[in-house]
């Protein structure tokens, strides 16, 4: 389990192997929540012919990689590394997503790259060590629209 993952991380932090494992669940959290530059599948995800599809992606389905680093921020929060990758990720991500969405003409488009400024927010917020409550606002946000 998660729990005893996180009740051996001192051994774990320092197996040779910590570096590669911090990389590759980065690699599997940034795809999921549409970082920079694993974002291009989600505007077109967005764009589907529903504006619930697109609401869907936009409040719930890109937070799994989000939950992902807030589960093991405990153990990854170790490194160096882990922190300085998600603060620079995120905040690539965050200018990236807000300066394109003021070129955006469409409702999706301006939704799509907003969410991804948002995510880029909250992952920043994570590798600064606060990202929960952005996560909450942002969810509180969305559910109001």
């Amino acid at each position: 389990t998660i729990t005893d993952i996180l009740n051996q991380r001192n051994a774990i932090s320092r197996h040779p192997l910590f570096i590669p494992m911090i990389l590759m669940l980065l690699l599997g959290a940034f795809t999921k929540s549409a970082q920079f530059p694993f974002h291009i599948w989600f505007p077109k995800a967005m764009a589907a012919p529903t504006p619930v599809s697109a609401y869907l992606h936009s409040a719930t389905m890109v937070k799994a990689g989000i939950f992902l680093l807030f589960r093991f921020t405990p153990l990854l929060g170790l490194s160096n590394v882990y922190i300085y990758t998600v603060t620079f990720v995120g905040l690539i991500t965050m200018l990236f997503g807000s300066l394109t969405a003021l070129r955006q003409y469409d409702l999706k488009g301006i939704l799509a790259y907003s969410s991804i400024s948002q995510l880029g927010m909250i992952m920043t917020m994570v590798g600064l060590g606060g990202g929960y409550a952005q996560h909450t606002s942002d969810e509180l946000s969305k559910f109001y629209i």
